[in-house]
């Protein structure tokens, strides 16, 4: 069954015990964003291929919102594009590896509690034909925050999985080269 994405956190300070607990970060992107280390932040162990020294990232976005955006803590420039890939295919299976799931502390009993996301690309001269990595989703244990990208062999997906079907993509495309 389809899991539900992570969900949405609005990153501003919240009370813990009395305590005002909160921090910010100023990005390109967003400004500054303030975030809860104990409910926000996301840890991913080896961080990201490509970007292994990045260890903790916070997830932005409003909760209706397709498109949120997985931001670097350690650099404000460093945000990613991230979807459920259950929006993009509502049909989309996700079987994590013994071993993916021990490194998150995956609950097999609990499978509502994890989320998952595919890293987005969207071409900035044509982002009607934007992509998704569908094969190596980011898996979040929603108990422990702690997260990981992992590979999976399903040949249905690819690293380059479009957005948007061949007719709409053909359609905005066609409206673009008219200038509409």
């Amino acid at each position: 069954r389809p899991r539900p994405p992570i969900p949405n956190k609005q990153h501003t300070a919240s009370s813990h015990g009395g305590a005002l607990v909160s921090n910010s970060i100023h990005t390109r992107r967003f400004g500054a964003v303030d975030y809860d280390d104990e409910k926000d932040v996301l840890f991913f162990e080896d961080g990201l291929p490509g970007f292994e020294q990045y260890r903790r990232w916070i997830l932005i976005g409003g909760e209706k919102e397709p498109l949120k955006w997985l931001q670097s803590l350690v650099d404000g420039d460093l945000a990613l594009p991230v979807a459920s890939p259950f929006h993009i295919d509502p049909e989309y299976t996700l079987a994590i590896p013994a071993d993916e799931a021990e490194a998150i502390d995956h609950d097999r009993a609990a499978p509502e509690r994890t989320g998952v996301l595919v890293v987005v690309t969207i071409p900035l001269e044509t982002p009607w034909e934007a992509t998704a990595n569908m094969i190596a989703p980011i898996v979040v244990n929603m108990n422990t925050r702690r997260a990981r990208q992992i590979l999976v062999d399903d040949e249905r997906y690819s690293v380059w999985y479009p957005l948007l079907k061949q007719p709409a993509r053909e359609k905005l495309a066609k409206t673009a080269g008219s200038g509409a």
